[in-house]
């Protein structure tokens, strides 16, 4: 499944259109880290999670062929992903609405997390994680390696360690590190995120 990595989204839908399974497969695993991340912050236990994952995946399939902008598949999916939460919440709840866009509801302005960001822009900032994942995934693997030590962990990193994790000299990680982040540059413009 490495070779789809490398396919934009309308590449990959295609083949999926086509009906390659292993295509499916790859965009379905290309977004099971965003539709996890909304579930998370609506605060779904991983049951309810997986519920809402299989909902999404389901409108998916069912939608894919009269997907008009299939380049913002991301968007279209943390919209399905948002409301399919929503109506979670709702049933939940067991409250009747005629609407999510209820501007007399002012539960549609609850807080998505405890950011303290409304939902609109929590989403927004999943929505630019996904995207970053993503063109990490798309570096070649010293680069993906590299960005991951330095900026995807909670504690820094020595360069020492780095520099043994990953068979490099302490005096290259800089240089390397300012290469890949050009490439990263290069891949955050071929998604769409620059």
């Amino acid at each position: 499944m490495v070779h789809f990595a490398g396919l934009s989204d309308t590449e990959l839908i295609s083949k999926c259109l086509n009906q390659d399974a292993e295509a499916w497969e790859a965009l379905v695993r290309r977004y099971q880290r965003l539709i996890a991340s909304i579930t998370f912050k609506y605060g779904l236990s991983q049951e309810d999670a997986s519920d809402i994952f299989q909902s999404v995946c389901i409108a998916l399939f069912q939608q894919l062929p009269s997907l008009k902008k299939q380049d913002k598949i991301n968007s279209w999916i943390i919209t399905v992903t948002v409301r399919e939460c929503w109506k979670f919440r709702r049933q939940l709840k067991q409250i009747q609405t005629d609407s999510l866009d209820d501007p007399d509801d002012e539960r549609t302005l609850e807080l998505a997390d405890e950011s303290g960001l409304p939902l609109d822009e929590s989403m927004l900032t999943v929505e630019r994680q996904h995207l970053i994942r993503r063109a990490v995934a798309l570096l070649p693997e010293q680069c993906r390696r590299l960005i991951e030590h330095l900026f995807f962990r909670d504690d820094s990193t020595p360069y020492a360690e780095i520099s043994q994790q990953l068979g490099m000299p302490v005096a290259s990680i800089g240089p390397t590190r300012a290469r890949c982040l050009d490439k990263l540059k290069t891949s955050l413009n071929k998604i769409g995120f620059l």
